[in-house]
C-alpha cells in the first residue's frame, strides 16, 4: 500500500490555520489563544507541493519495494535515495527512520542517532503514519528502538538477535 498523497494539502491547511490566527488576532477576538498551530511544517510556514510531494512518495516506494535495494551491497544507493527523499519532503519521519536504519548497518552511528532523533520527532508531531504498512505505535516503537542502538552504538550481530532488541536487561 503506497502512501498517500494527503501531505500537501495538509501543508496548505495549516497556512490557512496561521492566517485565521492573524485575523482574529488583529481583530482582538479571545479566540485567537484558543487556535494552536500544529508544529507540522516548521510551525505551518512551509507548503510542501504536489509535485514534490508526489517525487518524494515514488521514490520512497522504490526504495521499500525494490528487494535489490534492501541489501548490504546496494546500501548506497538506497541512502542516496532516501536522502532525496527527504530533500522532497522532510516533513514525513518514515524516510528519516530508514535512512537512521542503513546508518547503523553502516556503523555510522551519529548519522543515525540524528535520523533517528528526527523520525521520532516528527512521529510525534503528526500523531499518525504516513506509511500505512504499520501502525503508527509500531513505527514510533521501532524508532526508539533504532535510536537506542545508535545512542548504544550496538546492533545484534546475528539476524536473530533482532528479537532481543527492545528487551530489558538484567531482569
Amino acid at each position: 500500500m503506497l502512501p498517500g498523497l494527503w501531505i500537501s494539502a495538509v501543508s496548505r491547511m495549516g497556512r490557512l490555520v496561521i492566517s485565521c490566527k492573524q485575523q482574529l488576532e488583529a481583530a482582538g477576538d479571545p479566540r485567537a489563544s484558543k487556535l494552536i498551530v500544529p508544529p507540522v511544517f516548521d510551525n505551518c510556514t512551509k507548503i510542501l507541493s504536489e509535485s514534490d510531494q508526489q517525487r518524494a512518495r515514488d521514490l520512497y516506494w522504490e526504495v521499500v519495494s525494490n528487494p535489490e535495494l534492501q541489501g548490504p551491497q546496494n546500501a548506497a544507493e538506497a541512502s542516496e535515495k532516501l536522502q532525496r527523499v527527504i530533500e522532497l519532503n522532510p516533513y514525513v519521519a518514515e524516510p528519516h527512520l530508514m535512512l537512521a536504519q542503513l546508518h547503523i548497518h553502516a556503523d555510522d552511528w551519529e548519522a543515525a542517532r540524528v535520523e533517528a532523533q528526527r523520525a521520532l520527532e516528527l512521529f510525534l508531531q503528526w500523531g499518525t503514519c504516513w506509511d500505512k504498512r504499520m501502525g503508527w505505535d509500531a513505527w514510533v516503537a521501532w524508532t526508539r528502538v533504532c535510536l537506542e542502538a545508535a545512542a548504544e552504538q550496538k546492533w545484534p550481530s546475528k539476524p536473530l538477535g533482532v528479537l532481543s532488541l527492545g528487551m530489558v536487561g538484567g531482569v
